[in-house]
């Protein structure tokens, strides 16, 4: 993405696991879920809302 010069954000969660966000999964993480979805609208509504 740097290198192409592109913005993003990036995050781990090192208790969490592939499938974190899957609720119906055991390796479903309620708060790394939580505080990604709000990363994730939060980035989105920067940076995908149309307005320049």
């Amino acid at each position: 993405m740097q290198a192409h010069g592109k913005e993003y954000a990036f995050h781990r969660y090192d208790e969490a696991g592939h499938a974190f966000f899957s609720v119906d999964m055991p390796l479903y993480r309620p708060a790394s879920a939580i505080d990604g979805w709000k990363r994730v609208e939060t980035f989105f509504a920067t940076h995908l809302s149309g307005e320049d």
